[in-house]
């Protein structure tokens, strides 16, 4: 689909049909074996990466900031935080927080 192009009705449910499957998968895997949630997590990410990987070389940069800049829109959206005060006190609380924030600082700078 053309950059600029608004997916058909269709392709947005199959879209959300994706994201059903996974997190039904996900919750499965929980409930059936108490699997490890950081676990199931890396795993997800992985298959990101080898999704941004099918993409060609000179797309990844750009695909990979997409993703990040995704990623915490919609854990801000679905936390029901206020955008940066959310995200920064997220940061705060993690060990991880300022090399994460300055990811997500240069995804959402990175013009599509």
């Amino acid at each position: 689909m053309p950059k600029d192009e608004v997916p058909s009705r269709s392709e947005q449910e199959a879209d959300e049909c994706l994201h059903c499957a996974i997190i039904d998968m996900v919750d499965e895997k929980i409930e059936a074996a108490g699997a490890n949630v950081a676990d199931l997590t890396a795993l997800i990410a992985e298959s990101l990466v080898d999704i941004i990987l099918r993409v060609p070389e000179e797309e990844q940069a750009q695909l990979m900031a997409h993703t990040l800049a995704a990623l915490g829109d919609l854990f801000i959206q679905k936390s029901g935080g206020d955008g940066g005060d959310a995200l920064a006190a997220l940061l705060g609380r993690h060990a991880y927080g300022p090399a994460v924030g300055l990811l997500y600082a240069v995804a959402v700078s990175t013009p599509p």
